[in-house]
């Protein structure tokens, strides 16, 4: 039969300053690309809202009898 807590040696150690160091360190590349990739397609959008904008208002200013 086991038993059901465990100790410390089996676990591991807990994460230090070194182990989060490395895991900052990996995962800030991965944060500015999403970060870049976010605000890219969010440009995008605005600009393709603001095209069909102006398409409407030009569809509009060429009808005959406005």
């Amino acid at each position: 039969m086991t038993n059901a807590t465990s100790t410390t040696a089996e676990r591991g150690h807990p994460a230090g300053r070194w182990e989060w160091t490395a895991f900052v360190v990996l995962l800030l590349p991965l944060l500015l690309v999403s970060m870049d990739i976010s605000v890219r397609r969010g440009r995008r959008a605005s600009r393709v809202v603001h095209q069909a904008s102006g398409i409407r208002r030009q569809a509009s200013a060429h009808r005959p009898g406005t």
